[in-house]
Parts: structure tokens; sequence; C-alpha cells
């Protein structure tokens, strides 16, 4: 209830902005009159809705494959979980990616508040792999990139995996079997030619040995 008013006044209602906002929405507030004037005998009422609408941002998951053992991940399929929490108090929202590398995906019309994105599994056979992450272009330690979603803004998160393929040794055992004694301290020379999995260059080189030796070839790839 509200006042007793003389007939003939002229009444403007205003909602407090305050009293309106809820965090996380944007309000429009809208009446139904501007203005009323009071009448002898009558109530006059003025409608004031509220219409509510949920603050909506969203973030770009990029993938970057790197190092020398990046073409042995070409097919790899990198899958990414992530979780928002809205400000707003509302229910958490999980679900996940999944992309290749040099290719990126959209996450859109996420509620405005926390988001954490959590790369998963990214080991490729023949290599090791060290990732790391950034946000908007700055460096995030560990394995967890954490950002806020603010209201029509898209956060960029990038994820690059360098892969470093795995390193072999092999040796060549010379023998000689008959003839002069002498044979055994001359030098034999072996020249060698390997092809490594996929992509990388041939490794080729020479080992020069004598009998009884043993010649490490070291540092090849698989």
């Amino acid at each position: 209830s509200g006042p007793t008013l003389p007939t003939g006044t002229k009444c403007t209602i205003t909602e407090d902005a305050a009293s309106a906002a809820r965090t996380g929405y944007a309000v429009a507030t809208t009446y139904s009159t501007g203005s009323v004037t009071v009448e002898e005998g009558s109530t006059l009422y003025v409608t004031v809705t509220n219409t509510y609408t949920a603050l909506k941002g969203g973030f770009t998951i990029s993938k970057t494959v790197d190092g020398d053992g990046a073409d042995l991940a070409a097919s790899t399929e990198f899958t990414f979980d992530y979780v928002c929490t809205p400000v707003s108090g509302g229910a958490e929202i999980r679900n996940s990616v999944t992309l290749k590398g040099g290719t990126s995906v959209a996450v859109e019309d996420v509620p405005v508040g926390s988001c954490t994105v959590t790369e998963r599994d990214a080991t490729v056979a023949n290599t090791s792999v060290q990732t790391s992450l950034s946000v908007d272009g700055t460096a995030v330690p560990g394995d967890n990139a954490i950002f806020q979603v603010t209201d029509g803004a898209t956060v960029q998160v990038s994820a690059t995996n360098t892969y470093t393929r795995d390193r072999a040794t092999f040796s060549v055992v010379k023998t000689v079997v008959g003839g002069d004694a002498s044979f055994a301290n001359e030098t034999f020379i072996f020249d060698y030619t390997c092809t490594p999995l996929t992509g990388a260059a041939q490794v080729k080189g020479t080992v020069v040995i004598k009998g009884g030796e043993i010649g490490a070839v070291t540092d090849v790839p698989v």
C-alpha cells in the first residue's frame, strides 16, 4: 500500500535499479504507463515488468602441434574438457570438445563466470610431449587454463603440444675370421642409412672400426 494522496496528484513510478539487478543477468524494465493521475474513488495500477536476459560470452580453443615429432601426431584428435561455473549460481556446465592440430573450436553462449579447460592425455607413440597453455596470449602454469567469461567477449585459449621423437642406439660389431692375423688390426668402414617411421629426413653416417671393436651409433630417431 502507498500513501493517501489528494485528487489530481500526478505520480510517476520508477523502480530502483539496484533492487532489480540480478547477478549474471541484464534487466530491461517496462511500465504499463509512464504516470498516473489520482482520481477520487478510484484505484490506479501500474504494472512493472522486469525481463531478465542471461549475460553470456564464450571462448575458443586453438591447438598447435610442434616439434620434430609433430608429423607423428598429424592425425591425432585431441580432447579438451571444460567446466564453467556461472556467477548467477546456476548449475555447472560440463562438456568436452575434440580437434586436431592446426584447428580451433568455439564454445559459445556460456553464462558469465569462471571456466576451467583441461586437455586429456595427449601422448603419441614413439615421442615425448610437453604441453603449454595460454589465455589471451598470456602463458598459464600447470595443466589447467582458468579464466573468466565476460558478457559479449570471447576468450582465446591456446594449447601447444611439442613432440620430441624418441631416440635409439644401435651398434656395429666387427669380427674377422681367417686370413692373415693382421687383418684384425685393419680398419673397416660401414655406411648406414636410417629411415624414421614417418616424416623426418633420413639419417646417414659412417662407422669406422677395427676387428673386434664395437661402433655405436646414437641419437637415431625411431
